[in-house]
């Protein structure tokens, strides 16, 4: 096996969503020769969002305090994300069924924003709230993972295709092994190794939030905050 560390420049790929057929950039972060194959993780090349609705304190009773918008909500509520993004020279676009944003975020957006620690269905995830948005019945969290998932694929030309889940099983010491031999620095957005993804969820298979999550003390995560 040999593992390509450092791709100077990372190179993007056109990889097509499974669920609108849509063309989507990637971005190679690393790539993996087994066993006569090319693999590669990848992740977005761009900040990578999701929008979220808060339950208001009387909504709660279904446990969910915490559900990601579907795509007409977002659409009702684009133009007032935009306006809010306008301060740091961004727009937020859909790529597939992924809500991106246009270009990377000002160094001070991630020293300031505060991380939340979401308990999701199989483990907590972290996440940056960038801005709330205020609608009077509805309260809305515009949030960025932290560390971005890496998505793990096989590269057949200039192509990529998403493994299947009994292939990452196989194939899951290896991307583990490889990741191993990177640099903390070298990660995308944090100081933290970023977890190997699936195949992404489709939207109305995103698990529950179970709790409103907690703010979390990030004044030791500042200065490793930002994505690459």
């Amino acid at each position: 096996m040999s593992t390509e560390e450092e791709l100077a420049p990372r190179r993007l790929l056109k990889v097509r969503d499974e669920d609108t057929g849509d063309l989507m950039d990637m971005e190679v972060f690393i790539e993996i020769d087994f066993e006569e194959h090319t693999y590669a993780l990848i992740t977005s090349p761009v900040p990578m969002v999701h929008l979220f609705e808060v339950a208001r304190d009387g909504d709660q009773d279904s446990g969910e305090a915490l559900s990601e918008v579907d795509d007409a909500t977002f659409n009702l509520l684009r133009k007032d994300i935009n306006e809010h993004l306008k301060q740091w020279g961004v727009t937020i676009e859909m790529h597939g069924t992924e809500l991106r944003l246009s270009d990377e975020l000002p160094e001070q957006v991630y020293a300031d924003s505060p991380l939340l620690e979401i308990d999701a269905e199989e483990e907590a995830e972290t996440f940056m709230q960038l801005f709330e948005l205020d609608r009077g019945d509805k309260l809305y969290w515009l949030m960025l993972p932290t560390p971005p998932p890496l998505y793990p694929v096989e590269l057949v030309g200039d192509e990529a295709r998403f493994l299947e889940d009994e292939e990452l099983e196989r194939l899951q010491p290896i991307f583990d092994e490889a990741l191993e031999d990177i640099d903390d620095e070298d990660f995308p957005g944090d100081d933290e190794q970023p977890p190997v993804a699936a195949v992404p969820a489709r939207k109305d298979e995103q698990p529950p939030v179970a709790a409103v999550p907690a703010r979390k003390d990030n004044s030791d995560d500042d200065e490793g905050a930002g994505r690459a």
